[in-house]
């Protein structure tokens, strides 16, 4: 069953979840990996220059979100903080834009700097 996008209704129950807008682009601190719940219940998924590396459906209950991936795998996360996903080993952060390309990620130092 498939959850919407109306978020502050659906999550009620969740006082961590309140305020929650999962319908932002979220990413690493580093903007390798681009994380977008769209509102028709699919996510997109980039790593790196592989701008749709993993696509597919999610539900979301609570402040958990299930992924079924196009290519049959599945994965979850939770929603810890309004602004922040823990998502297959990640930490991800909301972003106040999308990161459609890796030309408009912003340049993190090297370490040799």
């Amino acid at each position: 069953m498939h959850q919407s996008a109306r978020l502050p209704e659906a999550w009620n129950g969740c006082p961590r979840c309140r305020g929650i807008d999962a319908h932002l682009p979220w990413n690493t601190h580093d903007g390798h990996i681009r994380h977008e719940i769209l509102e028709n219940g699919r996510y997109v998924e980039a790593r790196g220059t592989r701008e749709r590396a993993y696509e597919g459906r999610y539900e979301i209950a609570g402040d958990h979100i299930d992924y079924w991936d196009d290519t049959g795998f599945t994965d979850d996360g939770t929603f810890v903080e309004p602004d922040v996903l823990h998502h297959a080993g990640m930490i991800l952060h909301r972003s106040d834009r999308c990161w459609r390309s890796t030309a408009d990620r912003v340049p993190q130092p090297s370490l040799s700097d």
